[in-house]
């Protein structure tokens, strides 16, 4: 089976696009070219034409309200060619039109939130899983580019069969004012396997200025896939060191991890067993090494 992620320019690029996203509760859904999506959100369910079936749907199945959205990934063979591609599900703010070559990434955005909070859960087939980015940036008129000014990203893995809210932070590499906002879900990311399922409902975007509070961001290491055989990703959400202990207890690497930066950790070289990882700032997480 052909793995197909169409992906590519719709997570990096981004065009204009604000603090208060709008259908935030996914509870307005529109039907254009005979395909139901949700209102200010870009999808490919396009597809729907080719395969029958939306890759993105409404659902009543919602953490409050009356929708969600539900996004899976799909198998169907998309250039007639005899053989399925996988298409992982994808949802992000902004407009989508292949028919008329129409991509927009992103809403206007002047604010700075420090967050981006969303409710969801993921029933992720195999090794799959789930990525939620969010990226605030602002266009560079003299050198013609797009500078990203912050951003945050969540990869899942294990299955969540309730309602689970979700921040993001956003760590700012500067202090100029951001014209865009970009969010996007997708229900599969490098090991996509057709069935897995993203529910998504109720996002906010959060700014100390406004709340009075800080808000929580992801500080919950990541680990996937577990049990690993030839090598493990590794998410923590801040800069730091990441050390790997042996079922001795004997540390065997140590490993510098950016935030929000996915980690390879090379497992084939290990023996079968139970190992831990220590972080600087004392999260740790077992990882199963299974050959």
């Amino acid at each position: 089976m052909k793995q197909l992620l169409t992906i590519s320019a719709v997570v990096i690029s981004m065009s204009a696009g604000a603090q208060v996203i709008p259908n935030a509760d996914l509870e307005n859904w529109t039907i254009d070219s005979g395909t139901e999506d949700p209102a200010d959100w870009a999808t490919l369910n396009v597809f729907e034409l080719v395969s029958g079936t939306a890759p993105v749907t409404k659902v009543t199945d919602a953490h409050s309200g009356d929708y969600a959205a539900r996004i899976e990934t799909l198998a169907f063979d998309t250039d007639n060619d005899g053989e399925n591609d996988t298409i992982a599900g994808l949802m992000f703010l902004g407009e989508l039109d292949v028919f008329n070559n129409i991509q927009k990434n992103g809403i206007p955005c002047t604010q700075r939130p420090d967050s981006i909070t969303a409710w969801y859960k993921y029933a992720p087939v195999n090794n799959d899983q789930c990525v939620f980015r969010a990226i605030v940036s602002k266009w560079d008129a003299a050198n013609h580019a797009r500078i990203i000014l912050a951003q945050g990203e969540f990869y899942g893995s294990e299955p969540q069969s309730s309602y689970k809210r979700l921040s993001v932070g956003l760590d700012y590499s500067s202090t100029e004012t951001p014209d865009t906002l970009y969010i996007v879900f997708l229900s599969s990311y490098l090991d996509a396997s057709p069935g897995s399922v993203l529910w998504v409902d109720d996002l906010s975007a959060v700014s100390v200025s406004t709340a009075g509070i800080p808000e929580a961001t992801v500080q919950e290491p990541l680990l996937y896939p577990n049990p690993a055989d030839r090598s493990a990703q590794f998410v923590t959400g801040r800069t730091e060191t990441v050390h790997l202990y042996n079922p001795l207890g004997e540390e065997v690497a140590t490993i510098s991890a950016g935030a929000f930066v996915p980690l390879t950790i090379p497992t084939k070289e290990l023996e079968s067993g139970v190992y831990l990882l220590r972080t600087d700032s004392g999260m740790t997480k077992r990882l199963t090494v299974r050959h």
